[in-house]
């Protein structure tokens, strides 16, 4: 189970999680105290993968260029295709995709 109890509301399509005073409470997620936060420098040249839907937080520390993308290959396809239909609707852009 995951430690800090994401949500999508209905209609939408990105996690939502608790506010960090609601996960310390204990009231939405017993399981928090066993969450751990792990920092990272990154230097120059090197990469960091994060998986969609993990919580994050970045911050440069010096003048930096990011980038950033998802990654589709045929195990993910469809459920991406099906996310990026649904955010066009949500959007007000149709579904014209695929």
């Amino acid at each position: 189970a995951h430690l800090l109890r994401p949500h999508v509301p209905e209609g939408r399509h990105h996690p939502v999680f608790p506010s960090l005073a609601e996960l310390e409470s204990g009231g939405e997620s017993s399981d928090f105290a066993r969450a751990r936060r792990l920092e990272v420098v990154l230097e120059e040249g090197e990469t960091l993968f994060v998986p969609g839907g993990a919580p994050h937080l970045v911050v440069n520390l010096t003048d930096s260029v990011a980038v950033a993308g998802n990654f589709v290959d045929e195990s993910n396809f469809d459920a991406a295709i099906a996310d990026l239909r649904a955010m066009g609707v949500h959007e007000g852009k149709g579904g014209g995709i695929g």
